[in-house]
């Protein structure tokens, strides 16, 4: 079994969920940059209250998604 196939999420910060969302709270501008600068245009945070979120920076990717 692939990767892809165990978890089909982008890649993101190995860090603790608790760990993600003290930062994405804190810190969020610089946060988001380091994830983008690390993982590329597309990347999942884990958010203690909101679950796992993807971020799509490629303005074609975003189409897609609310495009249907």
């Amino acid at each position: 079994m692939s990767a892809a196939t165990t978890n089909p999420l982008p890649p993101g910060p190995p860090l603790p969920r608790s760990v993600q969302t003290v930062l994405m709270l804190r810190y969020w501008p610089r946060f988001v940059s380091e994830c983008r600068r690390r993982y590329g245009k597309v990347f999942a945070v884990r958010i203690a209250s909101l679950g796992t979120i993807v971020y799509l920076d490629d303005p074609d990717d975003i189409k897609a998604v609310f495009g249907g």
